[in-house]
């Protein structure tokens, strides 16, 4: 795979689960994605070093290290997260159980999950991140805590569906995504009529008799469930 990807534009598919680290040194503009319905388990360790134009999506390994590189996008990623002198680090949709951001200066960091945080020299927080710690200086719109689910799910907004975050906590139901733009949407218990679950495993989220938000995910049973049993008007 190392050898492969030192070809200018190549594009690394990963069906998980595998096994052994992937150690890229040098390498410039690349991807690595995970492939099927689930991020791709990797059982070792992601290493960047000296390496540009970088894309990682939809991957769970062990670690993911970036150092002394730039220009690299990180999405739909989960495990743990170490970055250090990566300038235009871009960070969105990711789940990391400890993060280290050090020295990235012109970053773009929104719509995570960090349980642990630390290191916030040179970022450039954006907004909608979620914390089970301390929230870093300069993120100031994080998302309200306590935090009860986060899915990956894809939902209705005006000209189609697109594909982002679930995210639910005491107060509110919020819907997040970079694809075709910026989509960040938050609802109140006030603002939804009733939740409805569907036979196609979609949910609709009625906010009056005739204007609903369809969602889909793998992981509408649980979202139903967690809804139900925090109050939420739902039915289906």
């Amino acid at each position: 795979a190392q050898k492969a990807l030192q070809i200018p534009g190549a594009e690394l598919y990963i069906i998980g689960p595998v096994k052994g680290d992937l150690v890229l040194k040098g390498v410039k503009n690349a991807s690595i994605r995970g492939r099927g319905r689930y991020a791709a388990l990797i059982q070792g360790k992601i290493s960047l070093e000296n390496c540009s134009s970088i894309k990682l999506e939809r991957l769970m390994p062990t670690e993911l290290s970036v150092k002394n590189s730039k220009n690299i996008s990180i999405s739909h990623c989960y495990g743990k997260l170490q970055s250090s002198a990566v300038p235009e680090l871009r960070l969105t949709h990711n789940w990391f159980s400890d993060a280290c951001v050090e020295k990235c200066p012109g970053s773009f960091i929104t719509a995570n999950i960090f349980d642990r945080f630390s290191g916030v020299s040179g970022a450039a927080w954006s907004d909608y991140n979620a914390y089970g710690s301390k929230v870093p200086a300069g993120d100031k719109n994080t998302l309200p805590k306590p935090f009860l689910i986060d899915a990956r799910v894809r939902f209705t907004v005006k000209d189609g569906t697109v594909g982002g975050f679930f995210v639910l906590t005491d107060h509110s139901m919020i819907f997040l995504s970079l694809e075709r733009g910026n989509h960040r949407l938050e609802l109140s218990r006030k603002d939804v009529r009733s939740v409805i679950g569907n036979e196609d495993f979609t949910i609709s989220i009625f906010l009056n008799d005739t204007q609903f938000i369809r969602v889909m995910s793998t992981a509408t049973e649980e979202m139903l469930d967690i809804l139900r049993q925090n109050g939420w008007s739902v039915s289906g």
